[in-house]
């Protein structure tokens, strides 16, 4: 996993860096379809539409039982003092930086009920420190917990109140989607959703990571 704007793979794909990418766009079930669609601004890429996808809310249940008290915004150690020792429920929400998930920061600022405490590491094992450390919750797609480090770590998915979902869409060099082993990659990801419609005008998002073959089979 890499934390690139849609823009910054683009030029990575035309340079020749990465074959494809797989970009995570989240936001409200009631948003527009231009919403959900990443802007990479380059004629030379083209964005492959796999499919949508409901989101939950990780968290790790240890909290329900015993008190943690919650990191602060920058993702740090635990905060002390008239704040600490806060019990469940939970305190906030573990994201991606701001300007890879900006429509799910916003949509979550707005409701106004936890705040935001964005984490850029690439490594998973610093996530999964964050969420055992404190109780926040981190929105995703629950086939997460299927695979390694998340597998073990014993997280439990919640329900939003408000509906999340995400769009998956594959940026691929123009002209390139005919070869065997990314049309392979489209079929197996065409199943994954209902697919959402091609639209004209794109509108920021940005949670990505770069694909190593044969990622999918992991």
């Amino acid at each position: 996993m890499a934390f690139r704007t849609p823009t910054q793979w683009a030029r990575r794909l035309v340079a020749g860096s990465v074959d494809a990418v797989l970009v995570s766009v989240a936001g409200d079930s009631c948003q527009t379809p231009a919403a959900f669609v990443p802007d990479f601004r380059n004629s030379a890429v083209e964005a492959i539409p796999l499919g949508r996808r409901p989101l939950l809310l990780l968290h790790s249940p240890s909290f329900e039982s015993s008190g943690n008290s919650a990191p602060g915004p920058s993702g740090g150690g635990a905060q002390k003092g008239a704040g600490g020792n806060r019990r469940w429920p939970p305190q906030g929400y573990l994201l991606p930086p701001r300007d890879h998930q900006p429509c799910l920061h916003q949509l979550l600022e707005h409701s106004g009920q936890l705040p935001l405490y964005p984490c850029s590491s690439a490594d998973p094992c610093r996530w999964l420190e964050q969420l055992v450390a404190a109780p926040l919750l981190l929105p995703a797609d629950l086939t997460l917990l299927t695979i390694t480090p998340w597998r073990g770590a014993g997280l439990v998915p919640l329900r939003p109140l408000n509906p999340l979902v995400e769009a998956l869409w594959l940026l691929m060099r123009k002209g390139e989607a005919s070869q065997p082993p990314l049309r392979q990659l489209v079929q197996w990801w065409g199943g994954q959703g209902v697919p959402l419609p091609q639209v004209e005008s794109p509108a920021p998002q940005r949670w990505q990571r770069s694909l190593r073959w044969p990622w999918w089979r992991i």
